[in-house]
């Protein structure tokens, strides 16, 4: 446990759940909450990096890195019942498990779509299907669904993402309100940019190095984009407030403010933002890493702060193929 952070009376001593946390924010999150006294289980479907996972976060006796397809309900159910078994009641669930492709709606598939809901929302749901009987029984529980500033904004070339996120908040907030009375907390969490590292990791489509070019350096701007520590003990902090509905970093809420003030206005912008970015191929087919689409933009001195995370948050480009989503 780090010296600088003492144990935080809400999390010490709680069982926590984080899908997806075997990187980026994820394993941010994860640190976080050891630093504050928790036991941890996260889960990736990608065993190398559950291995990886569990010697950055070290702490054995308090930790449970696992292999779990969190699109797979009956493999949630089993996780869960062994953190169960093995830390105890989860008392704490956060679900950031997600994934992203990033092109223009013409150059996606309907698999594409369904991919990226089905791991972004229904991977979150699956979760509080298994946490929500025993919490109900308990009468008492936290549950966090990382959702994205893209579910409160319509971002263009991430459709799926965004469908994703509006469906994650609307969902969150309406059960939220029906579990409140059975003791459980739901908050759903809107994070700004961030640099978590992730870009290399992202699957895109159509005209991939320009993709890749304008989205790294969206993640990388230090006046827009906060870092994934930061944004992790904001999230601990919505779940210790209960908050049912956050954003965080100022520019995302102008953005989400915007949005609820003047929608018409915000649709112009992003049809003239849209004219800025890579036009469609026209081929479905090609999919690619952001790390297999580097050019001399991306990396560069101006992605300095995302390839230092990409280090840190155990971000380091992933060997499985691009079609092989969730990323």
């Amino acid at each position: 446990m780090p010296r600088s952070q003492k144990p935080d009376p809400f999390f010490a001593g709680k069982t926590a759940l984080v899908t997806g946390g075997t990187r980026g924010l994820g394993l941010a999150i994860a640190r976080a909450l050891l630093a504050r006294g928790a036991k941890i289980a996260v889960c990736s479907r990608d065993a190398r990096e559950v291995e990886a996972a569990a010697l950055a976060l070290g702490t054995p006796e308090r930790v449970l890195a696992s292999v779990c397809d969190v699109t797979d309900a009956a493999a949630v159910a089993n996780f869960v019942a062994e953190i169960e078994s093995r830390l105890g009641p989860i008392e704490i669930a956060i679900n950031n498990a997600g994934t992203i492709v990033v092109a223009p709606y013409e150059d996606m598939t309907l698999d594409d779509i369904h991919r990226v809901v089905e791991v972004n929302f229904f991977g979150a749901v699956n979760v509080m299907e298994a946490v929500v009987p025993g919490m109900r029984r308990r009468k008492r529980g936290s549950i966090v669904n990382v959702a994205s500033v893209g579910g409160v904004i319509p971002v263009p070339h991430l459709a799926a993402y965004c469908a994703s996120k509006f469906a994650l908040n609307g969902f969150s907030l309406t059960v939220g309100a029906e579990l409140r009375r059975s003791g459980i907390r739901v908050s759903v969490v809107n994070p700004g940019l961030m640099r978590t590292g992730s870009p290399g990791n992202a699957t895109f489509k159509g005209n991939a190095k320009a993709e890749y070019g304008w989205f790294a350096l969206s993640d990388s701007l230090p006046l827009i984009t906060i870092s994934a520590e930061r944004a992790a003990r904001q999230i601990l902090r919505a779940c210790r407030n209960r908050r049912p509905f956050t954003i965080l970093s100022l520019p995302a809420g102008l953005g989400a403010l915007a949005q609820g003030l003047a929608p018409n206005a915000v649709a112009l912008l992003m049809s003239l933002i849209t004219r800025l970015l890579p036009q469609p191929t026209g081929d479905r087919a090609r999919y690619a890493r952001g790390h297999e689409s580097e050019s001399p933009l991306v990396p560069s001195a101006l992605t300095t702060l995302t390839q230092r995370a990409e280090v840190r948050n155990n971000e380091l480009p992933a060997r499985r193929p691009a079609l092989d989503l969730p990323g």
